[in-house]
């Protein structure tokens, strides 16, 4: 029986709850949560979830793949791109946009490191774990 991999965002709280649950429980996360989803879907329709065990150098690298920007910051470069583009961004403004996007940039390359770095474990290019993760690339195709 084939099984399908599935890659989740949670709030960090939710997040945390469940590793607490799996510890009392001493499971780890992915076979609470497996549990959990065949107890909901898997015994109606007769077929079990079978939980991945990644190892801990997987494991930290999909944290890293899977950390979201924080959404203050995102806001706010929203925020300031929409002064600029309607040409009212200050001074001060412009340097805190442009602090902003360096710290996207950084967070990106960080994100597509952890992505190359765990294509290399599983054997797989860098578009092939990208899509996998259902992760779009950059397009950074030379145009433009």
């Amino acid at each position: 029986m084939p099984f399908l991999s599935l890659t989740i965002e949670l709030p960090e709280e939710t997040l945390e709850s469940l590793r607490a649950e799996a510890r009392a429980q001493g499971r780890d996360v992915a076979d609470l949560v497996a549990a959990r989803l065949n107890a909901l879907y898997g015994v109606a329709s007769n077929r079990p979830i079978a939980a991945q065990v990644l190892s801990a150098a997987e494991t930290q690298l999909l944290d890293t793949i899977n950390a979201a920007f924080p959404r203050e910051k995102r806001h706010r470069y929203g925020a300031l791109v929409a002064a600029r583009q309607a040409e009212t961004l200050t001074e001060v403004e412009h340097a805190e946009l442009m602090e902003i996007t360096n710290q996207i940039e950084t967070w990106n390359a960080r994100r597509w490191k952890a992505i190359a770095d765990l294509a290399r474990l599983r054997g797989r290019t860098l578009d092939e774990m990208a899509a996998e993760l259902q992760i779009p690339s950059p397009g950074y195709d030379g145009e433009g």
